[in-house]
């Protein structure tokens, strides 16, 4: 079985690559160019290059991507297919948004309304921890052919997307007037995913190479249609990413569109994507202190760790794996 599962970077980060886990450099054309986190430096650019691919060689659409954000990357991967080795099944996470395919440390307690597990920071044990490895996402993947990241919440995608902070409403309720021109046999559909109070998440997925193929084939027509009609005028940076946002709520609608049985992983959310930070650092000493100190000094060692353990979700999660009272 060929696996390759897309990670989307920006900006340097803790580098998620293997067999099977792809970096891939979203918006390479526009690297130099303002963002969301500011501009990049000819340091970082470099480091992009040495560390992932682009989305910018053969047909690509990588000079979209301020407005398009990951949705380069999955063109990309549809019209250049055959770069990847032409997989049997094809993924997409990002560099701060990784599946917990080991839910065993991503319990209920954990997770968050957007289904997001948060660690404060990656570290090198993570990836054998969470099944990252070639085998162990070949095995998940052998078992369920469909993967995202599901969750019942209060409210529909609907009442989300059209009351979100940054995406105007009329550019939402534009966007699926354009899907139900384009598609009309889908309003139905359409309409009942998105008033479920059921959320598809982040643009994560695994699915096999056929499915990709007619998601991008079905999607991208919609994304199109919907960027020429906004008028951009006046709009922040994050109010130009409109068109990616609508394609995440859209992807209820394909979930519920291709009708399979889907696995729901919840998602781990690095809060900072840097490795191992000073205070990071300064958190793993009082942490080992503790562990390994005897007499006068492990009280205090103990105070400043259960400090650190009430504020710090990655100790909250050490615990938990060492099994600590």
């Amino acid at each position: 079985m060929n696996i390759k599962i897309l990670v989307g970077y920006h900006k340097p980060a803790y580098l998620f690559k293997n067999d099977v886990l792809v970096p891939i450099h979203c918006g390479r054309d526009v690297a130099m160019e303002e963002g969301k986190d500011g501009k990049i430096s000819d340091e970082d650019l470099k480091w992009l290059e040495k560390n992932t691919i682009g989305d910018n060689t053969g047909e690509n659409i990588s000079s979209l991507n301020r407005r398009f954000c990951e949705l380069t990357a999955l063109y990309w991967a549809w019209k250049n297919y055959d770069k990847l080795g032409n997989p049997d099944y094809i993924g997409f996470m990002h560099y701060r948004r990784i599946f917990c395919f080991n839910e065993k440390i991503c319990g209920e307690n954990f997770k968050d309304y957007w289904n997001l597990f948060h660690l404060k920071y990656p570290f090198k044990e993570f990836m054998s921890i969470d099944k990252l490895s070639p085998e162990e996402i070949k095995e998940t993947v052998a078992k369920h052919k469909y993967i995202f990241s599901v969750s019942d919440c209060d409210s529909s995608p609907y009442y989300w997307r059209a009351n979100h902070k940054i995406v105007k409403k009329d550019d939402f309720l534009k966007c699926l007037d354009i899907a139900s021109k384009i598609y009309p046999n889908d309003h139905n559909i359409i309409k009942t995913s998105l008033n479920e109070n059921k959320h598809v998440w982040s643009n994560l997925f695994i699915m096999p190479k056929n499915t990709f193929f007619a998601y991008c084939e079905w999607i991208f027509p919609i994304l199109f249609e919907l960027d020429k009609k906004i008028d951009y005028s006046g709009y922040s940076i994050a109010q130009q990413r409109t068109v990616a946002y609508c394609a995440e709520t859209l992807m209820n609608v394909w979930v519920a569109k291709i009708n399979k049985e889907i696995k729901s992983f919840p998602i781990v959310f690095f809060e900072n994507t840097d490795t191992l930070k000073p205070q990071y650092m300064k958190s793993l000493f009082w942490f080992i202190l503790y562990k390994l100190s005897i007499g006068k000094y492990r009280k205090s060692y103990k105070a400043k760790y259960k400090k650190i353990k009430e504020e710090n979700a990655y100790f909250k999660y050490i615990n938990k794996m060492i099994g600590e009272k």
